[in-house]
């Protein structure tokens, strides 16, 4: 099928994910879109300007990005959306997140991880992806480890260091003109 809104993608360089950052910025990931209580879910999606946002890094053993993707509702300003995409990071870079976020965002992405566990495929699918990623088929649980112990401050820094303009591209695909609906 053809697509009938616009999609968002806002894109920061980060660092490989062999990196001491990435469980930091996979909490950030968390924070902004895993579940009904994330930031973004609740100001794109809940109020009706986004059908769906995902956010995370792309886990590589090379510099890469970290992704925030907006499928956007027909309609819907992309500026608004972008504006509140950046509001949301600066309010984790100012440490405006509470024990309780921070708690539910460590679930959340531990869950997802966890989940993926369940049957010894996926297990195998994970070593070997972390394996291929990273060098070091233990990573993933390396990075489990170190995300328990992630702070506020953690993810000021890590805002601070790659959410910031210069770093970042942002891609609008928007549906072609005159297609049918």
């Amino acid at each position: 099928p053809l697509a009938t809104a616009d999609l968002l993608v806002l894109g920061y360089h980060i660092p490989d994910v062999n990196h001491a950052d990435l469980p930091a910025l996979n909490v950030v990931a968390a924070i902004l879109a895993y579940g009904n209580g994330s930031l973004l879910e609740q100001a794109l999606v809940q109020e009706g300007l986004a059908s769906m946002v995902t956010a995370g890094p792309y886990s590589n053993r090379y510099p890469s990005l970290f992704l925030i993707t907006t499928q956007m509702v027909e309609g819907k300003s992309n500026a608004k959306v972008l504006g509140i995409i950046k509001d949301s990071l600066a309010r984790i870079g100012k440490g405006e997140i509470s024990a309780a976020e921070l708690e539910r965002a460590k679930n959340q992405y531990l869950l997802q991880i966890y989940s993926g566990l369940a049957e010894s495929s996926s297990i195998g699918e994970i070593l070997g992806e972390t394996l291929m990623s990273s060098g070091n088929y233990l990573r993933e649980f390396e990075i489990l480890d170190q995300l328990k112990k992630v702070t506020n401050a953690d993810l000021q820094r890590v805002i601070s260091t790659y959410f910031i303009d210069n770093n970042s591209n942002l891609v609008t695909l928007s549906p072609a003109k005159g297609q049918s609906k």
